[in-house]
C-alpha cells in the first residue's frame, strides 16, 4: 500500500510541474503576445500621427498659396486701377 501511494504522490507532483510549466509558457506567450499588440497600436498612431502632420502641412501650403495669390490679385487690382485714374487725371 505504501508503494503505492508513493507512485500516485510521485505522478501527482509530475503533473503539477507539468502543468506549471505549461502555465509558465502560456503566460510567457500571453506577455509576447500582448508586446505585440501593443507595438502594432504604437506603429498605428504613429502613421496616424504622420497623416495628419503631412495633412496641416499641405493645408498650411495651401493657406500661404492662397495668400500669397490673394495679395498678388490685390497688386494687380490696384495697380489698375492706378492707371485709370491717370487716365482720367490726363
Amino acid at each position: 500500500m505504501r508503494e503505492q501511494e508513493r507512485t500516485k504522490q510521485s505522478e501527482f507532483e509530475s503533473k503539477t510541474s507539468e502543468l506549471r510549466a505549461h502555465e509558465s509558457q502560456q503566460r510567457a506567450k500571453n506577455i509576447e503576445i500582448q508586446a505585440e499588440q501593443q507595438r502594432k497600436t504604437l506603429e498605428k498612431q504613429a502613421e496616424y500621427a504622420r497623416g495628419q502632420e503631412l495633412y496641416r502641412d499641405n493645408l498650411e501650403r495651401e493657406r500661404q498659396k492662397d495668400g500669397i495669390a490673394m495679395q498678388a490679385q490685390t497688386q494687380r487690382a490696384l495697380k489698375e486701377e492706378g492707371r485709370k485714374k491717370g487716365r482720367k487725371a490726363s
